[in-house]
Parts: C-alpha cells; structure tokens; sequence
C-alpha cells in the first residue's frame, strides 16, 4: 500500500489491480486489505488511482464499521459542506492571507573594533487556503472523480440499510450521502471550478441521488449485487483467457537463440539440382580445409596428348 501515496502512477495503479483481485478471491483477507487501503486514502495524490481505490472501498466495504470509516475518510476528504457556500464565506474572509514582520537585531565588530548594531527585516506570509484532497480536485474541475464517488457511497449506503439495525443511523447516513452529491452537483453548475461539470456526470450523480431516495428493488440489487457479479465474471474472463494463451504456447515450436539461421538468398543450386549453403560450405572449408578430388586420368585433357615414343 505504501505505493499508492507515491509519485509512480503506474506502480500504484498496479497495486490496485492486485488489491481488486485479492479481495475478490479471497474473503478471509478482505478486512485487512480493507482497513489499510482506508488508512492509506488520504495519502494518495493522484486521481486515476483515487478513483480505483474509491470504487474498491465502495464495493468491498460491508460491515457497519466499515462503511462508517469510509464516510469519514470522505467527508475528511471533501471538508465541509456544503462546498459552494463554504467556499465563498473563506474567499469573503480578509485574514485568508496574513504577513507576519519579524526585526532581527545583532551586534557585530566592526573593522576599527567598534561595535555596531545590524538590524535584519524578514516577512513571512501564511496562506492559510490549504484544501482538502478531494475537494482540492473537484475544484480544479475532476467531476468524473466526483461521479466514482456517487458510485461508491451508493453502494455504501444501500448496503448499510441491509447490515445497520439502527434507523435513525441508517437515515442519518443516507442523508449525508445525498448532502454531499448535490454539492458536487451546486459546485459544478457554479463558477468556482476551473472546468464546468459535464453533462454526463450530472446525469449520473442526479441517478445516485434519486436511487437513494426510491430505493427501487431492481437498482438496489444492480448497485449490490450486480456489480460485483460482473468483476467477478470478468475475473474469470481473464483466467480463462490466460489458459487459453499458455495453452497456445505450448503447442509452439521454440527455437534456441544460438541456432544458424538458413538465408536462402545465400544458396545456389548445383549441376544436380540440389541447394548448397555457400555460407556453410564457407565456414566449413575455412575450419577443415578444402579435400582435393583424385583426379582421373583418363578424364583429363592428357587423353589428347602424344606418346614420347612417337616423338622419338
């Protein structure tokens, strides 16, 4: 987990993909990884693994303590709300930026062995506009983070209505789901973040909000059950293609990399037809030497000749 709070998106990205697969084959591990991808969600600074590591605490969190610590984390994470107007109360504040002077007085000896008094004048200024994380990226205009988080609490409060007995909790938490869903929604049709909300992200933050309030049979088991379902069927899906390519390996003809390769722009053939290596040859006269043939005599050009006795 310590990836995650890195700067190596890829790394952290990683890690995810192996948390998602963790908690979703093995059960037993589930709290565990739980209660350190909570732990480790303030520290992460970037946004594609923030919003995989949302979307993992909103399917995966399922007890009423957890699901409680997620809300936490995220309302410690958003600030306070609602977002539009708390902002603008901080932006009207004239203290927002305040400069401190400080006079720093010391005695130095000068170079005739007097004394003299050197005064030094430093100006510190405090800006106190330190944001949350969440809150600081939906600012910037990340709506689609925003429509993640929509997802995720959710799937939290509706599982909540389903482990929580208590049902003035279960409302109380309901209704700060919602509070921070339209805020996200007022924030975004406002003019403080830098890039204005996409119409697709307020047509699926206004569907979270209104599954909430109905708590339709069919969209609470799609957002329950239906989801996980389709990881896992996924998961499968990659398991089985995987298989499928170590199978098709095998079946492939493996060649050792210190093995001649036979160009055949080098061959040529020879008075019977067939195809010589000239490269093979090459090497081969070069390491043994070339054999000469034993020559026939009756085969050569001295079958024209005359006999001596002839001549004589």
């Amino acid at each position: 987990m310590d990836f995650l709070a890195e700067g190596n998106e890829k790394a952290a990205e990683s890690v995810l993909e192996f948390v998602r697969e963790a908690v979703t084959r093995f059960e037993n591990l589930q709290p565990s990884i739980i209660e350190k991808l909570l732990d480790s969600l303030p520290s992460i600074k970037s946004i594609s693994v923030l919003h995989a590591g949302l979307w993992i605490l909103g399917e995966y969190c399922s007890t009423e303590e957890q699901i409680r610590s997620m809300l936490d984390a995220v309302l410690a994470s958003i600030g306070d709300l609602p977002i539009v107007d708390t902002e603008i109360r901080e932006s009207t504040k004239d203290d927002t930026d305040t400069t401190t002077t400080t006079v720093v007085s010391s005695s130095r000896v000068t170079a005739d062995g007097t004394y003299a008094t050197q005064s030094a004048l430093s100006t510190v200024t405090n800006n106190n506009d330190d944001k949350p994380q969440l809150r600081t990226f939906l600012l910037d205009g990340e709506f689609f983070l925003g429509a993640a988080l929509a997802t995720a609490l959710t799937k939290l409060s509706l599982r909540y209505q389903q482990v929580c007995v208590d049902g003035r909790a279960r409302n109380k938490l309901t209704a700060q789901s919602m509070l921070i869903l339209a805020s996200i929604i007022h924030l975004g049709k406002s003019a403080l973040p830098k890039k204005p909300i996409s119409d697709d992200d307020v047509d699926w933050l206004s569907l979270c909000i209104r599954v909430l309030n109905d708590r339709s049979p069919i969209l609470v088991s799609i957002f329950t059950f239906a989801c996980r379902q389709s990881l896992q069927d996924m998961i499968g899906t990659i398991d089985l293609t995987k298989l499928k390519l170590s199978e098709a390996e095998k079946d492939i003809v493996k060649t050792d990399v210190d093995a001649l390769i036979n160009f055949s722009h080098i061959l040529s053939n020879v008075n019977d037809g067939q195809a010589v290596d000239e490269l093979e040859l090459s090497l081969l006269q070069a390491t043994e030497g070339s054999k000469k043939k034993d020559t026939d005599v009756s085969t050569t050009a001295l079958k024209q000749g005359v006999s001596i006795d002839w001549v004589l």
